[in-house]
């Protein structure tokens, strides 16, 4: 009886053992680029433009809530430029295409530029996680969905110079044309 318990117990002791050392335990996590290109193609999507959609960015990063932002950066395109990776933290250099901005109350706003973001990644139970953003910015989303996401507001809009700005900013979108690709 007493053989049999020892056996169980080194039995079990063995297979934890062999559990803590499994393959899935040891897998090294995606590389810190899949995590911010994720991120910034569900920022492309509009992932931060309500507070539904928000769950998908959410796993992406260490802050708990959506950000208040003034307004919404409309992008043709974006590129990740940089990577620099060490043991539990990375860098991530991405560059936008802005075409303009659409602000609350004010309206759509042409300033075609290029910007630049760094993401700063720290690895957090074997998982990349963005841990800052600078600059801090708002969404930077493509103009077709923007243009979505002001139709859907339009309805519910009750101020009635929002309403003017929305239906504004919805003209000027829908007539400009995206830039020429180099």
């Amino acid at each position: 009886m007493r053989f049999q318990r020892i056996c169980s117990f080194l039995l079990f002791v063995s297979a934890c053992a062999i559990a803590q050392f499994h393959p899935s335990n040891l897998r090294k996590p995606e590389p810190p680029v899949g995590t911010v290109r994720e991120y910034v193609r569900q920022d492309y999507d509009g992932a931060r433009l309500s507070p539904e959609s928000w769950s998908r960015i959410k796993e992406l990063v260490t802050w708990k809530d959506n950000p208040d932002w003034q307004n919404v950066k409309i992008i043709s395109r974006y590129e990740v430029l940089s990577v620099k990776e060490g043991l539990r933290s990375a860098t991530v250099n991405v560059r936008y295409d802005v075409l303009g901005k659409f602000e609350s109350g004010i309206g759509f706003m042409a300033e075609p530029a290029s910007e630049e973001a760094e993401f700063r990644l720290r690895e957090i139970a074997n998982t990349w996680k963005i841990d800052d953003l600078d600059p801090q910015t708002g969404p930077h989303v493509s103009k077709a969905r923007v243009v979505q996401w002001l139709q859907g507001l339009l309805p519910k809009e009750k101020d009635a110079a929002h309403r003017v700005a929305i239906e504004s900013a919805l003209k000027q979108l829908q007539s400009a044309r995206q830039p020429a690709k180099n």
